[in-house]
């Protein structure tokens, strides 16, 4: 430090403060802190964080709690998240999630690596709010990323899936659709129960019919028996994209075509909605937006000490958009 405060000419004191995040660095002005910090650049200077953690008693990683990605989407909220993170100097703790761990045991692995906040993907939703309030009693900042259901605290980041099932019925009823039903599964989870939630908001908006199917399986038979009971079906919405193209297949199975006949719009743009013929058009998420839009926003509030977080609700919905693809057709 000896060099740089020479190099710099302000004391090593100044530049311990500075380049340490020193709370008192904040009384230094900012002309001098960027000085400082060009200085040891030019330097070649590489802060130590784990003598940085033992002094602070914070550390910067933040621990991630989920399954292993096992989908596209999952993969492109794990870019958004690192992306997030390496902009402010983070870095990310990977501890798997399985149903039968404690909540305590994450809290202490949280406290036993000093992980300076926790996000957490697809943690039960029977015991999230458990959760919270002891990692609230411990201090420790979280965000709830991609689960729908609301949180008392914390930060929550979510796809704004009502929205996207209010774009799903509008561009149909823009090509002239009216008989417009909604596929999803008898159990649905969490974000298909706000996609149904945009379909009925769409569908009361155009004053048409709501005709709501939850089928027990995505499977081909199912679904050909539904479409086959329900001739005056032109047009479909449905929640997952497997079952779009599972609706195309059966729709085919039973001799009718997409989309001359039934026009199918899915939901999540994945390469199977991409590389399917026809080529489905979907309501695609912005699953890296969702995963830098938690990194920062829990940063943001690690770093400004504010005891918010612990006591109210901030949610950030990321907007939806139509990917326009092949299977509607205009009546």
């Amino acid at each position: 430090m000896k060099d740089i405060a020479d190099a710099a000419g302000v004391s090593r004191t100044t530049v311990s403060f500075v380049l340490n995040d020193n709370p008192k660095a904040q009384l230094i002005t900012p002309e001098t802190r960027k000085k400082v910090l060009a200085v040891a650049r030019e330097l070649g200077y590489r802060p130590n964080l784990l003598a940085r953690s033992v002094a602070t008693g914070k550390t910067k990683v933040i621990g991630l709690i989920a399954n292993l990605p096992h989908a596209n989407f999952q993969g492109k909220m794990f870019s958004g998240l690192l992306a997030g993170m390496e902009e402010s100097g983070y870095l990310l703790k990977f501890i798997g999630r399985d149903t039968e761990t404690s909540d305590d045991h994450y809290v202490n692995v949280a406290l036993e690596h000093r992980l300076a906040g926790i996000i957490t993907i697809g943690y039960p939703t029977a015991r999230v709010g458990e959760f919270h309030k002891k990692l609230k009693a411990h201090r420790i900042p979280f965000c709830v990323l991609a689960n729908s259901f609301p949180v008392d605290i914390g930060i929550r980041v979510i796809s704004d899936d009502v929205q996207g099932g209010i774009i799903a019925v509008d561009h149909l009823v823009e090509n002239g659709h009216a008989c417009i039903a909604f596929l999803g599964h008898s159990a649905l989870h969490s974000t298909a129960m706000l996609r149904e939630q945009g379909y009925l908001a769409g569908i009361a908006k155009h004053e048409l019919e709501p005709m709501v199917a939850k089928l027990p399986s995505f499977d081909l038979e199912s679904l050909k028996t539904y479409f086959a009971e329900n001739p005056t079906v032109t047009a479909v919405f449905t929640t997952h994209p497997s079952l779009a193209a599972n609706a195309i297949k059966a729709v085919r199975r039973i001799g009718k075509r997409v989309p001359e006949d039934i026009s199918v719009v899915g939901y999540a743009r994945t390469e199977l909605t991409d590389g399917f013929d026809p080529q489905i058009t979907t309501i695609s998420q912005h699953h890296q937006r969702m995963g830098q839009t938690a990194a920062t926003e829990l940063i943001n509030a690690i770093e400004s000490d504010s005891t918010e977080i612990f006591e109210t609700a901030t949610n950030y919905l990321i907007p939806v958009a139509l990917v326009p693809g092949e299977s509607v057709n205009t009546l």
